[in-house]
């Protein structure tokens, strides 16, 4: 009897763990209509704000700039960053280059980081080293975590 209930423990115990992890099988844009914010934006006309790195189209996109909006939020320079709404496992993670005007210095020194809270105070970073992005190209990210993560930031 007690070697019975010693596994159902940890049964529980596992299933807890996995609960609130969603495990996708194909690739997916996990970030397509989800919540984004950012370090500043450009400017008040809407064309610049971080909920366009999540719209689906190439040609909207989020710019750094003078208006600034929860600088303070993880304490990095210039970022945009996407609640996925619950943790996922990643296995990489994709940045597109900025359509339409091509500026080297946009394209150049990114890195990503993932957390589970949005002040990325459990922050894990992958670094793109001092890779320049090839106009209108994109970055991949590789992940290889053992924890799945919400929030992601670039």
């Amino acid at each position: 009897m007690k070697i019975l209930r010693k596994i159902v423990l940890v049964v529980l115990c596992l299933s807890m763990i996995f609960a609130n992890v969603v495990t996708v099988k194909a690739a997916t844009n996990l970030a397509l209509g989800k919540t984004a914010f950012a370090s500043s934006h450009y400017d008040e006309s809407g064309n610049y704000k971080p909920d366009k790195v999540t719209d689906g189209n190439l040609n909207n996109i989020w710019s750094m700039g003078s208006i600034t909006l929860l600088g303070a939020r993880g304490g990095v320079a210039q970022y945009v960053a996407v609640d996925l709404g619950e943790a996922y496992m990643l296995d990489s993670i994709v940045a597109q280059t900025r359509r339409g005007l091509d500026d080297l210095n946009a394209r150049s020194g990114w890195y990503a980081q993932v957390a589970n809270d949005e002040y990325f105070s459990d922050a894990v970073t992958i670094r793109a080293g001092y890779t320049t992005v090839e106009y209108q190209g994109a970055y991949t990210f590789f992940c290889d975590f053992d924890k799945a993560y919400r929030y992601v930031r670039i």
